[in-house]
């Protein structure tokens, strides 16, 4: 019986360690994208690392924004020409204080719930979308095809992994280069 207690155990242990990945905002990214930009913005020399980030948000500060800085930033193109953005959030009430700000400000929309994620469009041009594990920047986008990107945005956001870019030799290539800021593309 202690057996089976101790093996019980074990393998609770063995799934909590693995149910919260630290690439699990990797998985909101495309798996058919076709070009992948990764930075390390805390490997990164010279200028202001986070200068993309702050001019995104109009913030100063990204500490309280709501998005885990520490984490690397992935830019890609999805397979039907959108630009995106992706980073780790680190807490969803931070980021909803911070676009709650910029919605007030008229910079962006007010946040809407779409499918269990959160959602606003930054400066009539980008869309944004959060979930617990990861923020997702897409567009541009006008305003008559927002809410098309916006269902899409909200199925990345909640694919599996084998459906994210973990999954695809793009990023396996991206993985295996060194560096604070790298890139690969697919060429046709």
């Amino acid at each position: 019986m202690k057996r089976i207690i101790t093996y019980f155990y074990a393998f609770l242990l063995v799934a909590l360690m693995t149910g919260c990945s630290k690439t699990d905002y990797l998985n909101a990214i495309p798996n058919n994208s076709v070009a992948l930009v990764s930075m390390d913005v805390g490997k990164m020399n010279g200028i202001d690392n986070q200068t993309l980030l702050k001019a995104l948000l109009h913030v100063s500060n990204l500490n309280t924004s709501g998005i885990d800085v520490s984490a690397p930033v992935y830019l890609f193109e999805s397979a039907d020409g959108n630009l995106g953005l992706c980073a780790k959030g680190d807490d969803a009430s931070d980021l909803q204080k911070t676009l709650d700000n910029l919605a007030s400000k008229g910079i962006c929309q007010r946040l809407k719930e779409h499918r269990d994620c959160q959602f606003t469009l930054l400066n009539n041009a980008w869309a944004i979308g959060f979930s617990d594990d990861a923020v997702l920047v897409m567009g541009p986008v006008t305003a008559t095809s927002y809410t098309n990107l916006r269902s899409q945005m909200a199925k990345y956001l909640r694919q599996s992994e084998e459906k994210g870019i973990l999954h695809s030799r793009l990023y396996e290539r991206l993985d295996s280069i060194d560096g604070a800021m790298k890139m690969v593309a697919r060429v046709d």
